[in-house]
């Protein structure tokens, strides 16, 4: 029973949209009343740069999730009258805990529900959360800090995946552009909202008299926005084209239709990213190696098996071996008994040498989120290459960068500053610059509908990286240099892991492991074969009881002859 409730959940069944729903999504703001009828505002029609600046401010309100380390010293000395208690790092786990699991779980009851149920959700948990923090404040109740953490980091997780996968649905045309711009949002948003929260507390032993304030001013500045921006969230039509593609981006042309993808596959808990016949490709067929010849060699695939697959657990490792050394760059702001930051000593420089060094990785590391998917639209665009491939040469240059950098600047860290300025420099921009280009690679290699819960899944990394870093850490200048040689390891780990993840479409979907190299496989270790057939799909029909099915872009094929092994 319980089996059979997990395999459900962990299927996404896309619903089709009714024609009242698409007649009112055409409007700027709409909102779902009873029995198929919306109420909508009229006087505003809707373009996908709405749904983008929505999803820019709500990337914008998650990224204070990494902030609220701001308020942890203040709640310690509100709740515990020690400035260094250290019971609300706890706390702060927590809810970061909470957000990962939130982001890894709720990508199928998005695609199912819809955004506008997702980010009504993930507000209202929020809000939840954000009113049991002012309760607890208000009665000085401790006990409460913790389902206020939790619903907290549940709220943004729900926020975070719906906001980015909807966004995926909306730009098949700039997906690294935008991907870049609204995760730059996300991750200098934890900068500005570090500020924001200091300048709520005030400095010094005002710090605890003001905290009773902190969670109503934080319901007055988040919920209002959130409940703008899920009015603006939807997922497009079927008939939406941009610049001659779907939002697969298959071009209009070749896509099938789109009442056959709903029955064929959508309903079945199958995403059609549109996979070629590879056995007899047609004489037409797109020039290998660039965009169309991408998108035409994927396969349809459960969400199941993209969790499962070899290239997901490489990637998802790989994420993690990034993120590792990332970990060890906050360490740096951890603090002493008397509230100076413990690496000051450690490299006999001033506090605000150390400000200076956050801010530089605060930089950094939006750059890295900007810059990294941007390129990596150029190389597709200009060079007419697989999108996939494109996004792991952009990371597998990043991750030998991390490795080669710190391999050259860790031996000469110890008590050198300006070598300091120098990692961080490389540390951050790697880490952001990763996450983006994780964040666009998952989405063409697993489809829009899958993306929510794979790059939920990719962001249980950064928890992985953190509490392994975290474990090993006894706040010494010693501790830190060690973890530091260890991280260089760490990096060319990642650049292997980075190497085994596989993005061209014959090796992906052989019924074992293949690695190409120079269109010769150089690995190729089959599994047990399962007797399973492969059916091209031609007209508007398709073979059932087949878990992949094959789609030719150039040729109808007759589906009454199977063809040859």
């Amino acid at each position: 029973m319980v089996g059979s409730a997990l395999s459900r959940y962990w299927t996404i069944n896309v619903p089709a949209k009714t024609m009242a729903e698409e007649v009112a999504e055409a409007h700027l703001f709409l909102w779902p009343l009873r029995n198929d009828t919306f109420a909508v505002a009229s006087c505003l029609r809707f373009s996908r740069w709405h749904l983008f600046l929505a999803v820019l401010l709500t990337q914008f309100i998650t990224g204070s999730i990494y902030s609220l380390v701001s308020l942890s010293q203040p709640l310690d000395a509100f709740f515990q009258g020690n400035l260094y208690a250290g019971k609300s790092t706890a706390l702060l786990m927590t809810g970061s805990a909470s957000m990962a699991v939130a982001a890894a779980l709720s990508g199928p009851a998005l695609e199912r529900r819809g955004p506008r149920w997702s980010m009504t959700m993930g507000t209202c948990i929020l809000a939840l959360g954000l009113l049991l923090g002012q309760g607890a404040t208000m009665t000085r109740t401790w006990a409460l800090m913790f389902p206020a953490g939790v619903c907290y980091g549940v709220g943004v997780g729900y926020l975070l995946i719906t906001s980015f996968s909807t966004l995926q649905k909306w730009f098949p045309d700039l997906r690294g552009t935008v991907n870049g711009i609204v995760l730059m949002a996300f991750g200098s948003g934890g900068g500005v909202w570090n500020l924001f929260f200091r300048a709520l507390v005030g400095p010094g032993a005002s710090r605890a008299d003001n905290m009773p304030h902190v969670f109503a001013y934080l319901l007055l500045v988040f919920v209002p926005p959130l409940m703008l921006c899920t009015l603006l969230m939807r997922t497009p039509p079927a008939s939406f084209r941009v610049s001659g593609h779907d939002m697969h981006g298959i071009a209009t042309e070749k896509a099938p239709s789109a009442s056959f993808v709903q029955d064929e596959y959508l309903k079945v808990g199958m995403t059609l990213v549109n996979y070629a016949a590879l056995q007899h490709p047609p004489q037409n067929a797109a020039v290998e190696g660039t965009e169309r010849h991408y998108y035409e060699q994927v396969k349809a695939l459960t969400l199941l098996q993209c969790i499962f697959s070899t290239d997901f657990l490489c990637l998802f490792l790989a994420a993690t071996a990034l993120n590792m050394p990332a970990s060890v760059y906050f360490e740096l702001a951890t603090t002493n008994t008397n509230g100076d930051f413990k690496s000051m000593a450690w490299f006999g420089v001033a506090k605000r040498d150390i400000d200076n060094v956050i801010s530089v990785g605060l930089l950094s590391s939006s750059v890295g989120r900007l810059v990294c998917p941007m390129f990596s639209d150029v190389l597709i665009r200009v060079f007419y290459a697989n999108p996939a491939f494109a996004r792991k040469v952009v990371l597998l240059l990043l991750v030998l960068v991390d490795a080669v950098g710190l391999a050259l600047l860790v031996p000469r860290l110890e008590g050198d500053y300006d070598t300091l300025v120098q990692v961080t420099y490389v540390l951050k921009f790697v880490s952001g610059g990763g996450a983006s280009m994780t964040a666009c690679l998952v989405t063409d290699m697993y489809g829009v509908y899958n993306v929510g819960t794979m790059y939920g899944l990719v962001s249980l990394s950064w928890a992985v990286g953190i509490a392994s870093v975290g474990l090993t850490f006894s706040g010494s200048g010693a501790a830190f240099m060690s973890q530091m040689h260890s991280m260089v390891v760490v990096s060319f780990v990642a650049v292997a892991l980075t190497c085994l993840v596989r993005t061209n479409s014959l090796d992906r979907f052989f019924h074992g492991y293949q690695f190409t190299l120079c269109r010769k496989p150089i690995v190729q270790i089959p599994f047990a074969s399962q007797g399973q057939k492969h059916y091209a799909i031609g007209g508007d029909t398709a073979p059932h009881g087949s878990t992949f099915f094959h789609w030719d872009s150039d040729h109808d094929i007759d589906l009454d002859h199977e063809p040859d092994a």
